[in-house]
C-alpha cells in the first residue's frame, strides 16, 4: 500500500496514510486493495446515499493491469455491496483511465467543467456510471 501511495499521489488527492485508516474504518467508506502475482493496484470507494457509490480514488502499478481491478471493484460493488449505481469522473487528460473506464463497460454522461483542481488549476472531468443491471449482463 505505500508503494502505491508513493507512486500514485495525485490519485489519492493529499490523502495520507492516517486519513486512508480512517478510511477504512468508515462505514460509508470501501477501501479495495489488489497486490499478488506482480499485480498491485488499489481503489477508494464512497457511498452518496443509498445504493449509490462513487469511485473517489483508483491506481494499478503498471500499464495494462486497470480492467482487472476494475472487474473485481465491480463485483464488490454490485454484488457484495447491493450498489444500483457507480459513478466516476476522469481529468479529461487522462486518456488511459477513459480506454479502461468505456472497455470495462462503463458509461460516458458528460463533461463536468472546472470540476477539480490540481496544482492550482481547475481542469474538465468526465463522468462516467454503471448501473447494476449492466453489471449483471457484462458478468453473464
Amino acid at each position: 500500500m505505500d508503494l502505491l501511495i508513493k507512486a500514485h499521489p495525485s490519485a489519492l488527492m493529499d490523502k495520507g496514510i492516517d486519513q486512508l485508516h480512517e478510511m477504512l474504518e468508515a462505514e460509508d467508506c470501501e477501501i479495495l486493495i489488489r497486490e499478488d502475482q506482480g499485480f498491485a493496484g488499489f481503489a477508494t470507494l464512497h457511498m452518496l446515499y443509498d445504493q449509490v457509490w462513487y469511485l473517489d480514488n483508483f491506481a494499478v502499478d503498471g500499464p495494462g493491469q486497470g480492467q482487472k481491478l476494475i472487474r473485481d471493484m465491480l463485483a464488490v460493488v454490485f454484488d457484495e455491496l447491493g450498489a444500483h449505481r457507480l459513478m466516476c469522473d476522469v481529468v479529461f487528460d487522462n486518456a488511459a483511465g477513459m480506454t479502461a473506464m468505456r472497455r470495462a463497460g462503463f458509461t460516458f454522461e458528460g463533461n463536468m467543467r472546472q470540476c477539480w483542481k490540481r496544482g492550482g488549476i481547475w481542469v474538465d472531468c468526465h463522468a462516467f456510471s454503471m448501473l447494476a443491471p449492466e453489471w449483471q449482463r457484462i458478468r453473464g
